[in-house]
């Protein structure tokens, strides 16, 4: 009897793909695809984001590595004096040193944790636009769905299908 329900199921399941399979809905299917990576490097927005991130990296960095520096040069000034003063001068020095790099430590975390914040505010801002422009191609050009092959990381599509290089060209028009 069980052999029989499987069956039927069996039965019942094909019957239904090929069903789905020759429905008129299915060939009215238009699925899309773009590359948000590509997106980001190449539309002009992206490309403003990508300078601004860099600038603001560098000018954060900046006072940073010349902490850095100094730092190194304090421990490599202070092991040259090693046998010339008293061991416990030398330790205090040591523990001075200690504490700038701690607090070297605390300020780059800060930075690097500050950066990250900026960086995830601006995707989240080319994220919008590009949505916006992904759902004005999808209902003018009647897609059903529309994927990011970057993100998906699809292995195959048609490249006939890919709208990457239209959405670069609306987001350059809305967001020059």
């Amino acid at each position: 009897m069980e052999k029989f329900s499987k069956k039927i199921a069996m039965l019942l399941g094909c019957l239904f793909l090929v069903a789905v399979a020759f429905s008129p809905a299915l060939a009215e299917t238009k699925i899309g695809f773009f590359n948000s990576l590509d997106i980001i490097g190449n539309s002009t927005m992206g490309k403003r984001v990508i300078a601004e991130l860099k600038d603001f990296q560098e000018k954060k960095s900046e006072g940073i590595k010349k902490e850095e520096e100094e730092i190194k040069r304090l421990y490599a000034d202070l092991n040259k004096q090693k046998g010339m003063i008293r061991n416990d001068a030398f330790q205090e020095r040591e523990l001075e040193i200690q504490r700038r790099y701690r607090d070297w430590q605390t300020k780059a975390s800060d930075i690097a944790h500050e950066l990250q914040l900026k960086q995830q505010e601006k995707i989240n801002e080319i994220g919008k636009a590009m949505t916006g422009i992904i759902q004005e191609i999808g209902h003018a050009e009647k897609y059903t769905l529309i994927l990011d092959a970057y993100s998906t990381q699809l292995p195959y599509f048609e490249k006939k299908n890919d709208i990457t290089e239209k959405i670069i060209a609306g987001m350059d028009r809305r967001y020059k």
